[in-house]
């Protein structure tokens, strides 16, 4: 447990960095354009990351447990080359889809092309740099993640310094943080990884089905930007919008420790693995007190840094930022389970979860209510952690038994 705090501290500071540095990137795309073209942008987003997930294909966590084992050279090697491949047609199926929606949609989105470079890449370095927290050097994603973003904040402000369009300002920024990290991560994870093996690409891709089936329940609730701007105002989604994108560098904070906790538990003993549940409760409990003092500052920084037209969005983002402590633990519990070899429980629950999420979601959106939208995207981790806990409850009570 030593060696995961002390991880934990590298990744929370890394992550802490990176976080407010996306933050003031936010902020100032949002000042830059209105409520509704920032809900266009976001959709775009939120749409984004749900094609990495579906791209993914479960190798970002796979090659993470496979790797923590020490001696899956074959089959972790070979998990990459699919992930470079698949990346590389993240890119050219987000660019096609961005030129077919700006000609037939909206030309703004013609704005956004770079952003499929942002899709591929991330997902390319965020995959390899699992590698590195594999082998314990979480400081080497720590660093990756706010290289990204300084890179990304140091372009962005410079473009709109020049005074140049701000939403093709934004995609170009995040395009070039995001080639900077991939070019990093291979750099760093090329050294510690034998190419030479070779694997069958067909068991891979079945081994890491559990992982997929839950990466993707989870990722495919970003869909939810895009249905309330489809089926709701472009007011109502910028405002919903502005809740999400501004909580989302927080959630940060908890996507990084369970990627450093899955290969901790993997190699850990029964009795250490024990021990976890523990770990998670006091990571949860401690993360309480920074996201409620950040909800209670929020009605006196949003007028400040995003001007009037967000005032009816602060109440439901104080709600959501003071509850992101459950994301914390729920994330860390799906991590454990998958560690523990349960990764097709957490993606049964994750599934339920989502449909719960889209379908409230869609309710929101037809009866365009903000403060609905934000209960369900509220209640929906709430439910998670319920149901992995009792899961994780279960399976201790039959070890006891046993």
């Amino acid at each position: 447990m030593k060696r995961f705090f002390h991880q934990v501290s590298w990744v929370t500071t890394g992550q802490i960095l990176a976080a407010t540095m996306q933050l003031i990137t936010l902020i100032l795309i949002m000042r830059s354009i209105s409520p509704g073209a920032f809900g266009l942008v976001s959709s775009v987003l939120g749409v984004g990351v749900t094609l990495q997930a579906i791209f993914d294909l479960g190798l970002s966590k796979y090659i993470i447990r496979e790797h923590a084992y020490g001696s899956r050279h074959k089959q972790v090697a070979a998990a990459l080359r699919i992930n470079s491949f698949s990346s590389t047609v993240l890119v050219f199926v987000v660019s096609a889809s961005l030129i077919v929606a700006s000609l037939t949609f909206e030309e703004q989105l013609l704005l956004l092309l770079p952003l499929s470079l942002v899709f591929g890449l991330e997902k390319n370095a965020d995959t390899w740099i699992g590698v590195a927290l594999a082998e314990g050097k979480a400081n080497l994603s720590a660093v990756n993640m706010v290289i990204r973003r300084a890179s990304s904040l140091f372009i962005f402000s410079l473009l709109l310094f020049v005074d140049f369009n701000p939403i093709l300002s934004f995609s170009i920024a995040l395009a070039v943080g995001a080639f900077i990290s991939m070019i990093f991560a291979r750099r760093m994870v090329n050294r510690l990884i034998d190419h030479s093996h070779r694997a069958h690409y067909k068991l891979i891709i079945r081994d890491a089905s559990a992982y997929y089936i839950n990466g993707l329940s989870v990722q495919i609730r970003n869909i939810d930007i895009l249905i309330i701007t489809i089926f709701a105002n472009p007011v109502l989604a910028g405002h919903y919008a502005a809740v999400k994108r501004i909580s989302s560098p927080m959630a940060m904070i908890p996507t990084a420790l369970a990627a450093v906790l899955l290969p901790m538990v993997s190699r850990s003993g029964p009795l250490q693995q024990a021990r976890v549940p523990r770990g998670i409760l006091i990571i949860s409990l401690l993360s309480l007190l920074p996201f409620i003092g950040i909800s209670l500052l929020l009605p006196l920084i949003i007028p400040l840094v995003l001007g009037e037209g967000y005032i009816a969005a602060i109440l439901p983002m104080q709600v959501l930022v003071a509850s992101l402590s459950v994301p914390v633990a729920g994330s860390l519990c799906t991590s454990y389970l998958q560690g523990i070899g349960h990764a097709r429980s957490t993606a049964s629950i994750a599934g339920v979860c989502t449909v719960f999420f889209l379908v409230g979601v869609s309710f929101a959106a037809y009866n365009e209510s903000l403060w609905i939208a934000v209960l369900i995207l509220t209640t929906t981790p709430i439910i998670q952690l319920i149901l992995q806990a009792m899961k994780i409850h279960a399976i201790r009570k039959n070890s006891h038994l046993s």
